[in-house]
C-alpha cells in the first residue's frame, strides 16, 4: 500500500491492492480502528474516495465515533443507509440537547417502586378492590408500562400499558428487560410453620421472597422461565423493611438484599432464570446498597465499613465456571478508594449504576406487540380517578416496539458511584459542631474494572486482587453534585445527568457529561476549526466549506479538495451555529477534590464533554436518563409529574 503518498495522489492501479475488489477493501478496511480507517484514507485519492463513498465504511466510522456498536438483530427492516442517518441524528441531538419530542406524564402518589430502562418506564402501585370474603378487600398489585416515544426503536408516540391485577398481594421491587419483554416481581412472603406461630428473628416477623417471571406487555407467565417462581435458601428469615435489588443481564437474574439495620452483610444470589439454576452465591464482609453488571458475569459491588473509622472500597466478583449456589464467593479484585477524613466522616450511603446491561437475549419477544389496553393521547391526562371504568384514554392498539439497530460498546459503559457523605465539622468560628450532607459522584468505564480480571473463568479462585487508589485514579473523575441519587436511573451508556451546581437559591438547569472519549476528541476538533476558519454566514458559503480529515481525528482542516461528503451539512451548520440553548465545555485536565470528606487532596483526569442546557428545571425533584431520553421529575401539587425530552 503506498502510505508515503499524500492525499490527493493516484494510485499504481498495478500494485496488489487495486487488483481486489472494492467489496473486499470495504471488508478488510471493517476491521481497522478509526484511527487506522483515517490515515489509510489519506494514504492515497483510491482510498480516501472508498472510505468517504462507502456507506458501509461510514456507518462502522460513525459506531465508533459514538461508542457504539451494531446489534444485528435489532430492527432488521432498516437499511446500512438508513442506519446511518439515525446515528448521525441521534448524536447530533444529544449533542445539542435538541429534542425531538417533549411528553408529559403523571406519577402516582405513594408509588416509590418504579424504574426505566431500555426506553420503557414502569411503576408498581396497590389498591384495594372488593372482596366479597372480606370486610377490608383484597390487595391488588397494578402495574403501569410506558413504552417511551424512540427514534431507534420506531415507536413515534409513547404508549402505556396497563395491568390491572399483576399479582395479588404486595410486590416489593421489580426489574425490566423490555428486549425480552421480561419483568421480574419479587414478593416478600410470611414465613409460617405449620406446627407453630410465625417465627420471629429480634422480635419481628420473618419472610422469605418469591421471584415471578411475567412478560412485560402481556402480564403472562414468562415463555422463557422453566419455573413459574424460584427460590433460595438464602433469601430466607428476611425482614420486610430489608432493601432489595434485583437486575435482569441476559439469562441471568442477581438479588441483592441488605437488611433494615445498615450494619449487616450483604447477600447477593444469582441464578440463571431461564432455567432456576442458582450459580452463585455472595455475602459481603460489609453493608452493601447496589452492585452493578460489568460484563455477562462480572458484576461490581461498592461497600462501605466502619471499624474503626468510615471506608469505602469498590468490589468486583466474577461467576464461577461451576456453579456454586452453597459457599460465598470471594471477590476477584478490590479497588480502594481515596482515604477518607476519619475526623469529619459520620456516615456513607453510596450506589452505583451501568446501563445498558450486558444482553446477550436468552428470549426474543415478536418484534410487534399485539393487541392489548394502551393509553395514548394527551398522556398528562392519564391518571385514573379511582373507581372510573369507563377510562377513555385507554384504546385497543397494537404497539410496534423494535430491539435498537445499535447500542453502547459494554466495554466503554460508564460507571458512576454516589457518594452521600454525612459530615460533622468543628466551626472555626466558635458556632459548635456543624452536621450536613455533601454528594460526591465517581465516574469510571467498565473496562478500568475488568483490567484486574483473570482472563479465563476457570482458574481456581485465590485472595482477591488489591488495586491501589493510585493505580487507577487516572481512569476516573470525581464530582460534586447537588442532588441525592439513591433511587435515579442518572446513567446510560457513556452519558450522566445531573442538575447544574451553584446556590442551593439558585435555579436548576439540565447538565449531561459525556465521557466517550471520542466525543472529547471530535469536539476539541471543532474547536481547533473555529479557530482557523472565519464563520461563514449563508448557506450557500456553509455548502460550499469542504473538509478533509488529515491523519487523524483530532485534527479538521478546511480544504478546497473535493470530497463524497466530509462532514454532513448539520454537522457543518453546527461548527459555525452553535445551539444558543446550550452550552458545550471540555474537561479534559486534572482535577482535585479538596474539602473536608477526603484526609487529604484527590486528583482525577478523566476526560468529558459537559453539556448545560439553558432553561431553568421548573419544581425540580430529579433527573434520570436512558437509551433517547431524560427525565425531569418535578413536584405537581401534593404528587409528582415527569417531562420526558426524547432526542
Amino acid at each position: 500500500m503506498p502510505i508515503g503518498m499524500e492525499s490527493g495522489t493516484p494510485c499504481d492501479s498495478s500494485r496488489s491492492l487495486f487488483t481486489l475488489p472494492e467489496e473486499v477493501i470495504i471488508q478488510v478496511l471493517l476491521f481497522l480502528p478509526l484511527d487506522d480507517i483515517l490515515r489509510t484514507s489519506q494514504a492515497c485519492r483510491d482510498l480516501f474516495t472508498i472510505v468517504t463513498t462507502s456507506v458501509l465504511l461510514r456507518y462502522n466510522m460513525e459506531l465508533q465515533i459514538s461508542g457504539l456498536i451494531n446489534v444485528d438483530d435489532g430492527r432488521k427492516e432498516l437499511s446500512t443507509d438508513q442506519r446511518l442517518s439515525l446515528l448521525r441524528n441521534r448524536r447530533y441531538r444529544w449533542k445539542n440537547m435538541d429534542w425531538r419530542r417533549e411528553d408529559h406524564w403523571l406519577l402516582r402518589e405513594g408509588c416509590p417502586t418504579y424504574e426505566i430502562y431500555g426506553g420503557v418506564f414502569a411503576q408498581l402501585w396497590e389498591a384495594r378492590e372488593h372482596d366479597e370474603d372480606s370486610d377490608q378487600g383484597k390487595l391488588v398489585t397494578k402495574l403501569r408500562v410506558i413504552y417511551l416515544s424512540s427514534a431507534t426503536r420506531g415507536l413515534a408516540e409513547s404508549m402505556a400499558v396497563v395491568h390491572e391485577e399483576l399479582i395479588r398481594g404486595s410486590v416489593a421491587e421489580l426489574s425490566i428487560d423490555p428486549d425480552q419483554d421480561l419483568v421480574v416481581l419479587l414478593v416478600y412472603v410470611r414465613s409460617i410453620n405449620e406446627h407453630s406461630p410465625p417465627p420471629f428473628e429480634n422480635g419481628r416477623p420473618s419472610f422469605h421472597l418469591e421471584t415471578h417471571f411475567r412478560t412485560l406487555s402481556t402480564n403472562l407467565p414468562h415463555p422463557a422461565a422453566s419455573h413459574a417462581d424460584i427460590q433460595s435458601e438464602h433469601l430466607t428469615n428476611l425482614d420486610h423493611d430489608g432493601r432489595l435489588i434485583p437486575i435482569i443481564a441476559g439469562d441471568l437474574l442477581a438479588i441483592l438484599y441488605t437488611s433494615v439495620d445498615g450494619a449487616s452483610p450483604s447477600i447477593i444470589v444469582v441464578w440463571r432464570w431461564t432455567t432456576g439454576e442458582e450459580l452463585m452465591m455472595v455475602r459481603t464482609d460489609t453493608s452493601a446498597l447496589s452492585f452493578a453488571f460489568l460484563s455477562d458475569d462480572t458484576f461490581v459491588v461498592p461497600c462501605t465499613s466502619q471499624s474503626p473509622d468510615w471506608a469505602a472500597e469498590v468490589q468486583v466478583y466474577r461467576l464461577p465456571a461451576i456453579p456454586e449456589p452453597v459457599n460465598p464467593t470471594p471477590p476477584t479484585s478490590i479497588y480502594r478508594l481515596p482515604l477518607l477524613n476519619k475526623n469529619s466522616i459520620v456516615g456513607i450511603n453510596v450506589v452505583c449504576r451501568s446501563h445498558p446491561l450486558p444482553n446477550p437475549r436468552a428470549y426474543k419477544p415478536p418484534a410487534r406487540i399485539n393487541h392489548f389496553p394502551v393509553a395514548t393521547g394527551e398522556s398528562i391526562h392519564d391518571a385514573e380517578n379511582e373507581g372510573d371504568d369507563e377510562r377513555p384514554w385507554i384504546v385497543d392498539q397494537p404497539i410496534n416496539f423494535g430491539r435498537p439497530p445499535f447500542q453502547t460498546e459494554p466495554s466503554d459503559r460508564l460507571v458512576t458511584f454516589s457518594f452521600i457523605f454525612s459530615v460533622h465539622h468543628q466551626d472555626e468560628l466558635g458556632h459548635g459542631l456543624i452536621a450536613w450532607q455533601e454528594t460526591w459522584v465517581l465516574c469510571t468505564h467498565v473496562s478500568a474494572l475488568l483490567a484486574h480480571i483473570p482472563s479465563s473463568p476457570d482458574l481456581p479462585p485465590g485472595p482477591a486482587f488489591i488495586v491501589p487508589w493510585g493505580d487507577w485514579a487516572s481512569r476516573t473523575r470525581w464530582l460534586n453534585d447537588r442532588c441525592r441519587r439513591n433511587w435515579y436511573s442518572h446513567t446510560y451508556g457513556h452519558r450522566f445527568v445531573k442538575p447544574t451546581l451553584g446556590n442551593q437559591d439558585d435555579p436548576f438547569s439540565m447538565q449531561v457529561l459525556d465521557f466517550n472519549p471520542w466525543t472529547v476528541r471530535t469536539e476539541r476538533a471543532v474547536e481547533a476549526q473555529r479557530e482557523l476558519v472565519p464563520p461563514l454566514d449563508g448557506a450557500s458559503s456553509i455548502k460550499g466549506a469542504r473538509y478533509s480529515i488529515l491523519q487523524s481525528a483530532d485534527r479538521i482542516e478546511a480544504s478546497n479538495t473535493p470530497t463524497a461528503e466530509g462532514l454532513s451539512p448539520i454537522e457543518t451548520f453546527q461548527i459555525f451555529n452553535p445551539a444558543w440553548f446550550t452550552s458545550a465545555k471540555i474537561v479534559d485536565g486534572p482535577s482535585t477534590t479538596s474539602g473536608i470528606v477526603f484526609s487529604q487532596p484527590v486528583t482525577t483526569s478523566l476526560p468529558y464533554i459537559e453539556i448545560t442546557h439553558r432553561d431553568p428545571l421548573q419544581d425540580f425533584q430529579g433527573l434520570m436518563i436512558c437509551e433517547e431520553q431524560i427525565v425531569n421529575v418535578k413536584a405537581s401539587g401534593p404528587g409528582l409529574e415527569m417531562d420526558i425530552f426524547s432526542v
